[in-house]
């Protein structure tokens, strides 16, 4: 009845089909990822694949940072962590003064400032066209414009490629869609920064690149019946100080979104892919002199995975808290009238080196703790 078909069988008028053992796994074991991931975590995992960078969930820079950080966003230089939440939880930045309003009052004891060539920094201003948009599969994504309707005109500030919004609909079961109804710009250090320093489980980065946008939208689905998501995208008029457009999503049929954007200093401040350097260590416990050897990856030599756990692991509540416990892990025991944090930082920022440019993935010296 069925010419050349196999593995299934017809019993009691049902129909049967079967799978291998390994078939059978991989799709289990699909679908346990897929249902325990977060919504960010799916968006960051798929985009991952198109190489532009770790995908945010959360461009925003936070609310508690300096002012002038939140007026620019990221910059070259920045040190931090990925957040539980899709964010970059900023410590400092590496390549400024001590005395620099974004540094004041954040950076460890004896803290030394890494000098850069600002003719290194490469870039587009023009990296994403207005009303473009990313997907982890674009074959799979359909775009339009919403049409216009009676007594709905334009919106002052709106790019006429996204007119009163754009629609999306995809024919996946699981997606990624990061909307730019302004555009974006990339910004890139071409020499990676040699740069070394004692901390846990790879869970700190070191910024050299990312791609940013004034306005943008984010969206992630799993487990959806194929032609089943539908999004409409599409501003309206803001009280904002600066009478700049927002966006939302009007419309997102079996998926999780999220839009925002600066509207305070107008500028392309949300931080969209992060480019850089992860920063790990190993100890050894084995020595009353306790040594640190430092590893140095790109980002983009990584696994998804190594992100996802990282940024698990090392999210934090209070960005100088992630500090505190960092240095606080691997301090030798306690000299009586010695201030072993400070001996330690200093110890940490007597190992930067000066020397690039550096290969994407590499053994830095040996660090000492003890003095």
């Amino acid at each position: 009845m069925f010419s050349g078909a196999r593995n299934f069988d017809i019993r009691d008028s049902v129909f049967n089909a079967y799978i291998d053992r390994g078939t059978a796994l991989s799709l289990a074991r699909t679908c346990l990822v897929n249902s325990t991931m977060a919504e960010n975590e799916v968006y960051a995992r798929l985009l991952f694949r198109k190489q532009r960078g770790y995908a945010l969930w959360k461009p925003k820079p936070d609310e508690r940072l300096p002012e002038p950080y939140k007026q620019e966003g990221v910059r070259i230089g920045d040190v931090g962590v990925l957040n539980e939440f899709g964010g970059f939880d900023d410590l400092f930045n590496a390549c400024l003064p001590a005395d620099h309003p974004i540094n004041a009052g954040r950076v460890p004891p004896d803290f030394k400032q890494l000098h850069i060539d600002e003719s290194d920094t490469k870039g587009s201003t023009q990296e994403y066209q207005p009303g473009s948009h990313v997907a982890n599969n674009q074959s799979q994504v359909l775009q339009s414009k919403v049409p216009y309707s009676e007594g709905h005109g334009p919106i002052p500030g709106v790019p006429e490629e996204v007119g009163v919004g754009l629609s999306f609909s995809s024919s996946a079961s699981e997606g990624a869609l990061l909307v730019l109804p302004e555009g974006g710009k990339r910004t890139d250090h071409q020499k990676y920064l040699n740069f070394s320093r004692g901390v846990p489980n790879g869970a700190l980065y070191l910024i050299t690149g990312f791609d940013k946008t004034r306005a943008w939208g984010v969206a992630s689905f799993t487990d959806a019946r194929p032609g089943s998501v539908h999004l409409d995208f599409v501003p309206k008029r803001s009280d904002n100080v600066i009478g700049a457009p927002e966006y939302h999503f009007s419309r997102s049929d079996f998926a999780s979104w999220s839009s925002d954007a600066d509207g305070i200093s107008g500028n392309q401040s949300g931080c969209i892919f992060l480019r850089g350097l992860r920063i790990a260590v190993r100890t050894s416990r084995a020595f009353p002199r306790v040594k640190i050897a430092s590893e140095v990856t790109d980002i983009s030599s990584l696994n998804i995975d190594q992100l996802l756990t990282n940024q698990r692991t090392g999210s934090s509540s209070s960005a100088s808290s992630v500090l505190r416990r960092t240095w606080q892990r691997f301090l030798p025991p306690k000299r009586s009238g010695a201030n072993q944090e400070d001996d330690v930082l200093k110890d940490f920022f007597a190992s930067l080196l000066a020397e690039p440019p550096l290969p994407a993935k590499f053994q830095v010296q040996c660090l000492r703790l003890f003095l």
